[in-house]
């Protein structure tokens, strides 16, 4: 059987299927993973002149079989390669018997908290590979000092790290493990980045989703897509906000105005590619390319930068007034 490999093929990878769609009320249905991203391949593989292997794992086969009859229902044109397996299972054995996987974009979305650090490593080491997965925090949480999960834990983070947070309390605890998380993952993943989201209608940590990448751009573009649909932010705050409600809720100082503070306050003095900056914020910080990109033009307008544009002109002959990533941004 062909999965993964082909050439010019888009591999998408969904490790955890479900059943493939929801009902919250008899009139309001979701679809899941599996569904949405079909949906979107089917809609741009035209345009990217590109077929996509659309690979979905779960242990259970009703849920693979239910997830086939949505594909049927729904006209989509993209056959499914359907792998009723444990996933760490799955993932293994397509990883030690395909050759060439890449691109691939892998989301892992569990049921609970049975994920393999080395198994992370072994996809992230694919070419132009991406890994969007779900850390369940509450439930990591809840059992970080149970015994019988010890080994669970162990190999959830990679190390026998976690056991030292065990005796921390409320926001330090949930700080620590993300960070503890973050760092593991960083061993081979150049970019991490993780977005909280809240219980719908409670301001508490519900989970988080990390993204993995080792191209700067896809975390540029992770982050503004995940942002574009939350108010902007990089957080998900449940439906108590709104785009009016927020505002009352947000920092007297705007994020890029935070942006220029926290530039002015590592950058001084120096010198840097605006390619060089974005590396070096976009998974370190909350700000978004754009807001890194409008706080240094803020910044220019009062002489606390001097860009040097590369080139200096557009095509038609005009001052170039944007910033790209080549252009070197001198911090006064």
């Amino acid at each position: 059987m062909k999965i993964v490999g082909q050439k010019n093929k888009l591999n998408y990878i969904d490790g955890f299927g479900g059943i493939g769609a929801y009902k919250e009320t008899e009139s309001t249905l979701y679809f899941g993973s599996p569904i949405l991203a079909a949906e979107v391949a089917q809609r741009v593989t035209n345009r990217l002149q590109r077929k996509v292997n659309i690979i979905i794992i779960d242990s259970d086969a009703g849920n693979l079989e239910n997830i086939k009859k949505i594909f049927d229902h729904r006209k989509i044109s993209i056959e499914p390669i359907l792998i009723n397996d444990d996933f760490d299972e799955a993932i293994n054995k397509i990883l030690d018997n395909v050759e060439n996987l890449a691109p691939t974009f892998v989301f892992v979305d569990p049921f609970g908290f049975t994920l393999k650090m080395k198994t992370i490593e072994r996809i992230m080491h694919i070419d132009k590979s991406e890994v969007l997965l779900n850390f369940m925090f509450t439930r990591v949480n809840q059992f970080l000092g149970a015994p019988k999960v010890e080994k669970i834990f162990n190999e959830l983070f990679g190390s026998t790290d976690w056991q030292q947070l065990k005796e921390l309390k409320g926001l330090q605890r949930e700080r620590a493990i993300i960070e503890l998380y973050r760092q593991q993952l960083k061993k081979f993943s150049k970019f991490v980045y993780y977005f909280r989201f809240e219980f719908p209608s409670a301001r508490r940590t519900y989970y988080y989703l990390f993204h993995l990448t080792n191209y700067f751009k896809g975390c540029v573009i992770m982050k503004s897509s995940f942002a574009k649909f939350n108010l902007g932010q990089v957080e998900y705050r449940g439906n108590r906000f709104d785009s009016n409600q927020l505002t009352l809720f947000d920092e007297s100082e705007s994020r890029i105005e935070r942006a220029a503070n926290y530039m002015r306050s590592e950058y001084t003095g120096q010198q840097k590619s605006f390619q060089r900056i974005v590396e070096e914020l976009i998974d370190e910080t909350e700000f978004l390319e754009s807001d890194l990109r409008s706080a240094i033009k803020e910044l220019e307008k009062t002489d606390l930068v001097k860009i040097s544009r590369i080139p200096e002109k557009t095509p038609k002959g005009r001052a170039r007034t944007g910033i790209d990533y080549d252009d070197i941004i001198k911090f006064q």
